[in-house]
């Protein structure tokens, strides 16, 4: 996952602050953020920015669960100045955006496996019919 964080500074002043990058994917699908589907938790301190604007591209890798549900679903991301953000509430600073995501099996792997197996019992049964 790459996403760019910009940090703006309108004013110039010299003050120091936190930016914190949370991301959860509703592994499940059941319509609920939970703090155990969270998977990234990104932070960047920044002191006495001297423009107005600053911007970093993120890149962060993570593993999809075994027991992920396959087809579409939904990645929410939240930017805020607090640490402890939660994938759910309010909070006055900050944004937060909803992503639908496909989870798709990759190639090679058991997910490809099953569908084998199931046209392999497919042409077992045809060929019992004859």
């Amino acid at each position: 996952m790459t996403f760019t964080a910009v940090t703006y500074n309108p004013t110039q002043t010299p003050e120091s602050w936190h930016q914190y990058v949370r991301v959860w994917i509703d592994w499940d699908r059941n319509g609920l953020w939970e703090e155990d589907e969270r998977i990234l938790h990104w932070h960047r301190w920044v002191d006495g920015l001297s423009s107005s604007k600053l911007e970093e591209t993120v890149t962060e890798t993570f593993v999809v669960p075994f027991d992920a549900k396959l087809r579409t679903t939904w990645l929410r991301m939240r930017i805020s100045k607090y640490w402890g953000m939660k994938p759910v509430g309010n909070y006055t600073q900050g944004e937060c955006e909803d992503y639908p995501i496909n989870i798709v099996p990759e190639p090679g792997t058991f997910g490809m496996l099953g569908v084998g197996i199931a046209i392999f019992a497919f042409l077992k049964r045809i060929r019992a019919a004859f």
